[in-house]
């Protein structure tokens, strides 16, 4: 038995979070422009704006849930709830796992797991609000679906029967064929781009080097992320 603590993350609750506080930061800030307020009072409010801004997003959108790994199972304590959210303690079975995905993006880490009544799990991690041990269980929940993957084998040939039915590893994104596509696109703007504004007339008009830059930074990403993941999923357990 193993346990293992960290904030879950909620992402619908998240980005509603920063829209309320960009909203109500605009009519703030507006508030001390149109008034003349002192440059300095103007500085240390956005100081004060940006901590009540993380604080605000981290109790709202995150939650404190620790999860606990047996031989046959695994057990959802939550410790803390997301505001409006209700989420109940679940016990997971082995067994009554069918498939599970990983997956990591930039700040966000998430685990899916499909169950045989037809019901799904998920939870979410943001890196940014919480350095818990999340990596740590997603480890273990690996080797404990090997050996359980591995004891099913074992049963199986025992029995003479293929009954009992593995674990499996769905794909993440980036190894699909749409994984494949997207690489596709980041590789064309990649080497693309300079070739177009070497052969494009120059004009009186300033390109925006500051959303090429951007655009590169987030096809290099997705190109990266794609070449990882792939080379990734063989290590992983099927």
């Amino acid at each position: 038995m193993k346990k293992y603590n960290f904030r879950a993350a909620n992402p619908t609750i998240l980005v509603l979070s920063i829209i309320c506080l960009f909203i109500g930061i605009s009519f703030f800030i507006a508030y001390l422009i149109l008034h003349n307020i002192n440059l300095p009072i103007i500085i240390i409010s956005f100081i004060g704006l940006g901590i009540f801004a993380f604080f605000f997003i981290k109790m709202t959108s995150t939650a404190k849930v620790e999860i606990t790994l047996y031989e046959d199972a695994l057990f959802i304590k939550w410790i803390e709830r997301f505001l409006f959210g209700n989420k109940p303690n679940k016990k997971i079975f082995f067994n009554d796992i069918i498939t599970y995905l990983i997956q990591k993006d930039s700040n966000w880490n998430w685990l899916k797991i499909e169950i045989t009544d037809g019901s799904i799990f998920k939870i979410w991690q943001n890196t940014f609000f919480d350095k818990g041990n999340y990596s740590d269980f997603i480890s273990n929940f690996l080797n404990y679906v090997k050996n359980y993957n591995n004891s099913i084998v074992e049963e199986n040939t025992k029995e003479m029967t293929n009954n009992m039915s593995k674990i499996k590893r769905k794909k993440t994104i980036y190894e699909t064929n749409g994984g494949l596509i997207m690489a596709g696109i980041a590789v064309v703007f990649i080497i693309g781009i300079p070739i177009l504004l070497l052969i494009t007339p120059s004009t009186t008009k300033t390109p925006n080097f500051f959303l090429f830059i951007l655009g590169y930074i987030g096809a290099l990403y997705l190109l990266i992320q794609v070449l990882l993941q792939r080379k990734k999923s063989k290590n992983l357990t099927e």
